[in-house]
């Protein structure tokens, strides 16, 4: 098939802020012809966003589901979060802290920091990720008084962290 900008077809372009209007005469080889109009989308990625930002896991396991906005030049904005149509990719730098999968699912895998970033047709937006244990309300040890009679001698202690909640997290400890 023979498209526009051959010498055998014939296209005309009508323009507006957001869409070209192309219409076009199609010549086969045998000679039939086709005709159609299709639309280009002229906007352009002006920024991505990446939600949430900055992202914190109080333990290893925990998921964050990711969202990218794209913001294109006539102003309007769009969710591009899903694989597929947008060609939104992700990526992390520290990938013993976290891992990102392609629809966006950051999973914390280690204490530490790290940067996930969000990649869409050459726009890149970033958000700081934080691996780190879940602060406690209190810590209490017991028994709360003893003695020790003479060298050597070792006495089993048991520590409890109060979280927030009230849920404790017991730790053994010599």
């Amino acid at each position: 098939m023979i498209l526009a900008g051959s010498a055998a077809a014939q296209a005309v372009a009508a323009a507006d802020d957001i869409n070209v209007q192309l219409s076009a005469i199609a010549i086969s080889p045998n000679g039939a012809t086709n005709t159609g109009t299709f639309s280009v989308d002229t906007r352009q990625l002006v920024l991505l966003g990446l939600f949430p930002a900055p992202i914190t896991f109080t333990q290893t396991g925990q998921i964050q589901k990711l969202r990218a906005v794209a913001l294109l030049s006539d102003g309007s904005a769009y969710d591009v979060t899903a694989p597929g149509s947008f060609f939104t990719t992700y990526s992390v730098d520290a990938t013993s802290v976290a891992t990102v999968d392609s629809n966006g699912n950051l999973t914390a895998i280690n204490f530490g920091t790290a940067t996930v970033t969000a990649s869409l047709l050459g726009i890149t937006a970033s958000a700081p990720v934080t691996v780190s244990m879940l602060i406690g309300n209190s810590i209490s040890v017991s028994p709360s008084g003893f003695t020790l009679t003479n060298t050597g001698a070792q006495q089993q202690l048991r520590s409890v962290l109060a979280l927030p909640g009230g849920i404790n997290s017991d730790e053994v400890g010599n």
